[in-house]
């Protein structure tokens, strides 16, 4: 791990095996015509635009710290992408991703494979106002956390969001993950908490689960709000 990549691209079109650490206005782009191997990429903001059918494969665990986009391009493990930070780009992205720290969601995007939340208590996904998120598969919480009001999703007023799977969360401890709702989200299968599911319904907002809804253990305030319930309850 040498040398500094804090502004400029760096463009790569074959594999990558490398100990930089990205900041600042730096880019990655991954743009190669055949399948490309990745491995511990550490980089600030990262573009796949890679053309090959067979896409990129991800290796090991990579750090993204500010933007990543990919519109086109297949990847395979995409979870083991950690965004730490930052948000994600463009109009769609194709692939698995997991949230590790504060992400942003400030335009409207189709995710179009499962979301992951990291095993930690930063790890926040905040949707901004009037923005809508569709996640074509599930969504996974596996949290650990013991400061109860980080880790989780905010739903800020006017925006929507669709899982088009299931929500589950999990933990081995006792933990709370955060769900604060100003907006509207739909899951169109079950949301199911085997820990503790924290869900504070503001002003305004809108719950529907289209499946079954199963809490672990019941915490959270319904002062406000609509939770609309299609299938059984237990919680």
């Amino acid at each position: 791990e040498v040398g500094s990549f804090n502004a400029g691209v760096l463009e790569v079109q074959g594999n990558y095996n490398g100990k930089i650490v990205g900041s600042g206005t730096h880019l990655v782009i991954l743009s190669g015509s055949t399948l490309q191997n990745i491995d511990n990429l550490k980089a600030q903001n990262l573009h796949i635009e890679n053309t090959s059918t067979e896409g990129v494969n991800f290796t090991g665990t990579s750090y993204i710290y500010g933007e990543i986009k990919n519109e086109n391009t297949p990847l395979n493990n995409g979870k083991s992408i950690h965004l730490y930070g930052g948000t994600i780009g463009g109009t769609r992205y194709i692939g698995d991703i997991r949230i590790e720290r504060y992400v942003s969601i400030k335009n409207d995007i189709e995710i179009i494979g499962d979301m992951y939340f990291y095993e930690n208590d930063a790890a926040h996904i905040t949707i901004s106002e009037n923005t809508d998120l569709t996640i074509q598969g599930n969504v996974n919480a596996d949290v650990y956390t013991t400061i109860l009001d980080e880790s989780g999703m905010t739903i800020k007023s006017g925006a929507n969001v669709k899982v088009l799977g299931d929500f589950i969360v999990k933990s081995t401890s006792k933990c709370t993950f955060v769900m604060g709702l100003s907006g509207t989200l739909v899951v169109n299968g079950d949301l199911t908490a085997t820990t503790a599911l924290k869900i504070n319904q503001n002003e305004g907002s809108y719950l529907k689960i289209c499946g079954n809804f199963t809490r672990g253990k019941e915490v959270g305030s319904f002062n406000a709000g609509v939770l609309e319930v299609q299938g059984n309850y237990n919680g």
